[in-house]
C-alpha cells in the first residue's frame, strides 16, 4: 500500500475545491478576527514567544537569576506589538490580483499581486493564501516593488500544482510591517485566488477515427457553400472564442462581450468517453491525460467534439469548433474523480443515445476490460459508429481485436499513434 505522506499531513485541512466553497459557512467576526491575529504573527515574532515562554518557564526554578528579565522583556514586546497593530494600517490602499485561470499539472504559474498605496514598498509585506497538500510556493517569498513609471506596487508568487483541482483558494493580503517585524498590521486584501488547475494532455501524433457515417453525406457537404451554418444563439465570451464571432449588438446591449454559436448539421460529430468507473492511481491520471490529449487532436481535424463523458455526466459542447473546446473539455477533466464499482453498461448507452444521431465516431478510454465495457462497444459499433477503445493499464489482460492497450509510463512518453 502506497502511503501519501503529504496528503496526511493535511488529514484534518479539507481541499478548498470551488464546490466545498459554495457550502461553507462564513465564519463569526471573532472568529475571524482570531484567525487573522494569528496570521498576523511573523516567524520573528512566534521565535520570540515561544524564548520568552522557555525562559520565563526556566525562571521558575531560578527565580534570582535574570532569566525572568529576559522572558519578561520578549513577552513584553511581543504583546505591545499585538496591542498595537491596529494603528498600523495600509494607507490609502487597494489590492488586486492579475492571474491565468488555469494552469497545467506540474507547471509553475505567477500570481502577481498589485498594490495602489502610499506606503513604501519596504514598509508592507505579501501573504498567500494556504495552499493544499498538492501544492506550494516556490523561491523566496514575494517581495514589492514599485513598477516603472507607475505609483504601482508589484510582487510575483510562483506557484505550482501537482494534482488536477478546481481550487477556490483565498485571497492574497498585504499588510504594513511593524518595528521588529514582530506582527504586521490589518492587512488590505485581494479577490479570492481561483484557479483550475487542469490535465497535461498527452501528446497524440494521430488518431483513426472514422470522418462520416455516410459517403453521400460527404458529397452534400462538398457542394455547400464554405461557413455556411445555422444560428444557434448568443452566448457570453469566452477566453479562446475568435474575434469573428463576437455578436455586437448583444455587445453593446448588454455591456457584456458576447459571441455568435453555429451549429452545422452537416459535420460529422464525435464523442469522447472517459470511464471513470476506477482505482484512483497512476492509471486514472494517465487516462485523464490521455483523454484530454484526443480531445486536442479530435479538435484540429474535420470532426466536431459534440459531448464528453465523464463516468455518469455528461457535457454537451454543443456547436463549439476547433480549439474552441479543449478549454472546455480542460475543465471539465479538472474536476474527474474515479469512482469504485461496477459499469452500468444499459444506463450509459441510454443516456448518451440521444447525442449518437450526428455522431460518426466515438473514443473510449477505460482503465480496465471486462463484459460491461465490451458490451458499450459492441452497441455502439451496431448502430455504424466507429469506435476507439482504448485501455491505460500496465497489465491489461487478454483484448479483443481493435482495442488498444497503454500503459501509463507509454503515455507520459507522447508520440502516441492512436
Amino acid at each position: 500500500m502506497k502511503i501519501d505522506w503529504d496528503r496526511l499531513n493535511h488529514v484534518f485541512i479539507p481541499v478548498p475545491t470551488a464546490e466545498r466553497r459554495r457550502r461553507v459557512r462564513p465564519l463569526s467576526p471573532r472568529v475571524a478576527r482570531l484567525i487573522e491575529l494569528l496570521f498576523s504573527v511573523t516567524s520573528v515574532g512566534w521565535a520570540l514567544f515561544l524564548v520568552g515562554a522557555v525562559v520565563g518557564t526556566l525562571s521558575l526554578a531560578a527565580p534570582r537569576s535574570r532569566l525572568a528579565f529576559v522572558s519578561g522583556t520578549a513577552l513584553g514586546l511581543f504583546a505591545l506589538s499585538v496591542a498595537a497593530r491596529g494603528r498600523f494600517r495600509v494607507r490609502e490602499g487597494r489590492a488586486r490580483l492579475e492571474q491565468p485561470t488555469r494552469v497545467t499539472v506540474g507547471e509553475a504559474m505567477e500570481v502577481r499581486v498589485l498594490v495602489d498605496a502610499s506606503d513604501r514598498a519596504s514598509d508592507l509585506a505579501v501573504r498567500g493564501p494556504f495552499l493544499p497538500y498538492f501544492a506550494r510556493y516556490e523561491g523566496a517569498p514575494p517581495a514589492l516593488a514599485e513598477e516603472r513609471g507607475t505609483r504601482t506596487l508589484a510582487a510575483t508568487a510562483r506557484v505550482r500544482f501537482l494534482k488536477r483541482a478546481d481550487l477556490f483558494l483565498g485571497p492574497f493580503a498585504v499588510a504594513r510591517r511593524l518595528p521588529f517585524d514582530v506582527v504586521s498590521g490589518p492587512p488590505i486584501e485581494t479577490e479570492p485566488f481561483r484557479i483550475k488547475v487542469v490535465p497535461r494532455p498527452a501528446r497524440v501524433s494521430r488518431l483513426a477515427l472514422a470522418p462520416s457515417r455516410d459517403t453521400a453525406l460527404d458529397a452534400r457537404r462538398a457542394t455547400r457553400r464554405a461557413g455556411l451554418a445555422d444560428l444557434a444563439g448568443v452566448r457570453e465570451y469566452r477566453p479562446g472564442d475568435r474575434v469573428r464571432d463576437l455578436d455586437v449588438r448583444t455587445w453593446a446591449r448588454t455591456g457584456v462581450p458576447a459571441v455568435r454559436e453555429y451549429h452545422d448539421p452537416e459535420r460529422p460529430h464525435a464523442l469522447l468517453l472517459l470511464d471513470t468507473h476506477a482505482d484512483d492511481g497512476d492509471a486514472f491520471e494517465a487516462a485523464v491525460s490521455l483523454t484530454a490529449g484526443v480531445a486536442e487532436i479530435v479538435s484540429e481535424g474535420s470532426l466536431s467534439l459534440e459531448l464528453l463523458v465523464l463516468g455518469d455526466a455528461l457535457h454537451p459542447l454543443g456547436a463549439s469548433r476547433g480549439r474552441e473546446v479543449v478549454p472546455r473539455v480542460s475543465d471539465a477533466l479538472a474536476v474527474a474523480e474515479a469512482r469504485r464499482g461496477p459499469l452500468d453498461a444499459r444506463r450509459l448507452l441510454a443516456r448518451i443515445a440521444p447525442h449518437l444521431g450526428a455522431a460518426s465516431s466515438v473514443v473510449f478510454v477505460t482503465t480496465r476490460w471486462d463484459p460491461a465495457r465490451d458490451e458499450v462497444v459492441l452497441a455502439l459499433t451496431r448502430r455504424g459508429l466507429f469506435v476507439r477503445a482504448l485501455v491505460v493499464a500496465d497489465r491489461p489482460g487478454p483484448l479483443p481485436s481493435g482495442v488498444v492497450a497503454l500503459s501509463p509510463a507509454r503515455i507520459a512518453q507522447g508520440g502516441l499513434d492512436l
